[in-house]
């Protein structure tokens, strides 16, 4: 089975919807910082529970992905950690297009 490949248009859409997020939320780009459980849940879990931390849950839920968030934030410069926050749910939230495992 052939593998799809990344089109001119796919590419466009993901770029569109990357802007679309940066119009809506301009500020968390340019100027990050914690937010919620970002920062006195999953990076105060990362810094004084280390590794464990990714097993508690909150609010009933298992957050994995914060939580390897905080984790890897830690190894930077502390300053970065909400800049790093921000990227990595930029990515969440805007789609790969088709094609680009």
């Amino acid at each position: 089975m052939p593998r799809p490949t990344v089109t001119r248009t796919s590419l466009v859409a993901v770029l569109v919807a990357a802007l679309v997020v940066f119009l809506r939320f301009p500020d968390a780009l340019v100027h990050p910082q914690l937010f919620a459980e970002g920062g006195y849940v999953f990076f105060a879990g990362a810094y004084t529970d280390g590794l464990s931390s990714v097993l508690k849950p909150y609010a009933g839920y298992l957050h994995f992905v914060p939580r390897l968030v905080a984790l890897g934030a830690m190894e930077i410069d502390p300053k970065w950690t909400p800049a790093i926050y921000n990227v990595f749910a930029f990515l969440v939230e805007v789609p790969l297009p088709p094609g680009a495992e």
